[in-house]
């Protein structure tokens, strides 16, 4: 279980190379995939154990973390992040409400939409709008 987790020493080293005022965004998610493709990892990847996780299969029918698993790691990565780079602009591009409540503690809707803060973001950081 903790070789799921983002190190923190790799967060720290990303900032070492990229100054947190230049970026203007991370989106934030985990691996999902087809479950046709379960197959072919196995084929390929014959040492990986990345598919043997603990997977279900979503809504939109990919397989992926279980949702109290997803929360966990986008909170240590949140504040692993946040650590180092305390302002920038973190999203989920595939986070339903739950996920991003109890990992970013708010809901985008809040903030006028994820449209909104994006674009908020883009303005604080190269004068777009």
């Amino acid at each position: 279980m903790t070789a799921f987790f983002c190190k923190r020493k790799i967060i720290k080293q990303l900032f070492t190379y990229i100054t947190p005022e230049n970026i203007v965004w991370i989106s934030l998610g985990t691996f999902r995939f087809m479950p046709d493709l379960k197959s072919i990892i196995e084929n390929r990847f014959a040492h990986s154990k990345t598919v043997y996780g603990e997977f279900i299969k979503g809504i939109d029918g990919k397989m992926r973390y279980f949702k109290p698993l997803r929360i966990r790691f986008y909170q240590k990565i949140v504040s692993y992040i946040r650590e180092f780079a305390p302002d920038v602009t973190l999203y989920f591009c595939m986070g339903d409400d739950e996920v991003w409540t109890k990992s970013l503690g708010f809901l985008p809707a809040e903030k006028g939409g994820l449209p909104q803060i994006l674009d908020d973001s883009s303005s604080r950081h190269c004068g777009v709008l």
